[in-house]
């Protein structure tokens, strides 16, 4: 499900992110960074995404929505604040959402459910085989 989802948005590097509404950011940390938030997300961070607060030339400050671990773990979060040193990252992607790609996504997903129905018996009680007598269902009933 997530895939799917993720196919709504474009997504791509940048150094320089700028605070916007619907924007969502990815912060690879380096080293530094991985010692400087463990007191607050835990050790071996790999990735911190979320909303960009705000922001000055030295620090940015993150409501934090999910953090991956170097193991792979991934977890949840509802916003808890974490300042980040421009310098403790490595590198940033940007998220946003993408209207062209949702109707895509849309458009494919109404297409399959319409194709699966149109080859689906809708009835579920089977049809007559060739000599006329009912097929599927309970053959006990039958004489």
């Amino acid at each position: 499900m997530a895939s799917v989802a993720s196919a709504c948005y474009d997504v791509r590097q940048t150094m320089s992110p700028e605070p916007a509404p619907g924007v969502e950011f990815q912060f690879e940390l380096n080293d530094q960074g991985r010692i400087a938030v463990a007191k607050s997300l835990g050790p071996e961070v790999k990735d911190v995404a979320g909303a960009l607060v705000s922001q000055n030339p030295t620090a940015l400050v993150l409501a934090v929505r999910d953090v991956t671990y170097l193991k792979g773990e991934t977890i949840h979060m509802q916003g808890e604040q974490v300042t980040i040193n421009r310098d403790q990252v490595q590198s940033v992607t940007e998220k946003r959402f993408s209207l062209g790609r949702s109707a895509i996504l849309t458009a494919a997903i109404v297409v399959a459910v319409g194709v699966f129905i149109g080859t689906k018996s809708l009835s579920g009680f089977g049809g007559s085989s060739s000599d006329g007598t009912p097929s599927g269902g309970n053959t006990a009933l039958r004489p």
